[in-house]
């Protein structure tokens, strides 16, 4: 039969030790077809990965987050413990012998971010290790590394991507982040999280990843022993050369659904964006929907909503001077007024503002609401504290029974006498 002559002209003699190693199929088949689909096997064995990790880290970064097998290759280097603390070592931890009887966290395996010169920015263990809240803590960064960006390494393939996409000839060959910083023509987005940036590479732009949203500045230094907030705040040494006046940087950090974490991520957007401001950079804040942490980061917006939708987000990015406006007034007025009077004054509508509690007017100047609080306190004692004596003059001239007093100087000093108010 041809399918027997087949396997007669391929069969190849191998050693009964190979053929024990190999797992047999549960299906009996004669002995030399058995031979020649083990010789098969273990040739496909040869195209996977060294282990599992290695398998499940490429799922999890060329899948999950949308970046480019090549760029993967280049930039995610794998180390295994095999029973000499592999991973505690490149982490920069003490190795000990007393590990024996006390052993630290078994990390299996670390997915290491390798920086372009080959120096380790941050690991992902396969078992990670629980903070003392018991929250699980995904990524480790080396001992004594400090504020660092990620400046991985880039194959030639995102380097024409990024040639395309910006109209330049990048360089195929030398150090990629180098000629980036002698091109402050190139536009920067910065992000949080190395697989964030490694999506953003993946589609041509180019991108630099931080630890976190505080990750960029230099804001407290340690004098004596105490941690004290910086006179002059200042930018990491990684970012210092990139930026230069002119270079246009779109900070994209996540989309949180947490009311707390957007408050902490917006004071450190501040932060950062001032300093790039102050660097002469020309800074922008890129938003997007988060769909309830579907699209929280941008490489999860990347994979779940499209390129598109990350290319609208960017097309949409807000200047910082006008995404700090819009801060300071979400700061002023935190929650939905409960009468709005729209171009009125407020004194033509002070009977109807509630006469107890409290009750906070929000208006511009002319607005009308000295005589609105006169006409709310006209027939009570009443102490009013300002800030401004100007301002205590005038709604006193409206017919108040007391008198303002403003907290200028050391007028402050006035406004109580043997524990009582002063009226005047």
């Amino acid at each position: 039969m041809p399918f027997c002559a087949d396997i007669q002209a391929h069969n190849r003699p191998i050693s009964e030790e190979a053929d024990r190693q190999i797992t047999l199929p549960s299906i009996r088949i004669p002995s030399s077809a058995h031979r020649v689909i083990n010789l098969e096997i273990s040739k496909l064995i040869a195209f996977f990965p060294e282990n599992i990790c290695q398998l499940s880290s490429r799922r999890e970064f060329i899948d999950g987050s949308a970046i480019d097998t090549e760029l993967f290759e280049a930039a995610i280097s794998t180390i295994e413990d095999t029973g000499y603390w592999e991973p505690q070592q490149a982490l920069g931890w003490k190795v000990s012998t007393q590990w024996k009887t006390s052993k630290p966290q078994n990390f299996g395996a670390l997915a290491c971010f390798l920086n372009e010169d080959g120096s380790l920015w941050q690991a992902k263990p396969q078992n990670p290790r629980l903070d003392g809240n018991g929250k699980v803590i995904k990524y480790e960064t080396p001992v004594g590394n400090g504020s660092r960006a990620f400046l991985p390494a880039i194959p030639r393939s995102i380097r024409r991507k990024i040639s395309q996409r910006y109209g330049v000839n990048v360089p195929e060959f030398g150090s990629f982040w180098d000629w980036v910083k002698d091109h402050p023509e190139i536009p920067i987005i910065i992000t949080e999280g190395g697989k964030k940036s490694l999506s953003l590479l993946s589609q041509g732009y180019v991108a630099i990843a931080l630890y976190g949203v505080d990750g960029g500045g230099l804001f407290n230094e340690w004098i004596g022993g105490e941690k004290l907030r910086k006179l002059k705040p200042e930018l990491i040494a990684d970012l210092q050369p990139f930026a230069v006046s002119g270079r246009q940087v779109t900070l994209a950090f996540d989309q949180d659904e947490s009311t707390k974490t957007r408050s902490q991520v917006s004071a450190a957007l501040d932060r950062l964006g001032g300093l790039l401001r102050v660097a002469g950079c020309t800074v922008s804040i890129a938003q997007w929907d988060g769909q309830t942490g579907r699209c929280k980061g941008v490489d999860d917006l990347i994979v779940n909503a499209g390129v598109a939708a990350w290319e609208t987000a960017l097309c949409g990015a807000v200047s910082f001077n006008q995404w700090s406006i819009a801060r300071q007034l979400t700061h002023e007025v935190r929650r939905r007024p409960d009468l709005n009077i729209g171009d009125r004054e407020f004194h033509e509508v002070a009977d109807q503002l509630p006469k107890s509690g409290i009750v906070a007017l929000y208006g511009g100047k002319g607005s009308g609401k000295s005589k609105a609080i006169g006409e709310l306190v006209k027939w009570m004692k009443w102490l009013s504290i300002t800030h401004l004596s100007s301002l205590g003059r005038d709604q006193a001239a409206g017919g108040c029974v007391a008198k303002m007093i403003g907290l200028e100087g050391s007028i402050f000093s006035r406004l109580i006498l043997n524990g009582c108010p002063i009226l005047v």
